[in-house]
């Protein structure tokens, strides 16, 4: 398995060093697929955190 490396970084920055690189959704996760609403949700939460906590320095998980 190959080793995990963590680090703290914003929305904005993963987003701009994913430009241009493929983004692999290993094939246990597969199986769990997303309908248009959940990913709704989720980018609502995330628009939300930025509007508001974000500007405080909350982290986001």
């Amino acid at each position: 398995m190959a080793d995990l490396h963590v680090s703290k970084k914003t929305v904005g920055k993963l987003f701009s060093e994913m430009q241009n690189k493929k983004f692999v959704i290993p094939d246990y996760q597969r199986p769990y697929k997303w309908n248009i609403e959940k990913c709704e949700t989720l980018w609502s939460d995330i628009e939300n955190f930025a509007q508001t906590d974000a500007k405080v320095g909350a982290d986001y998980f």
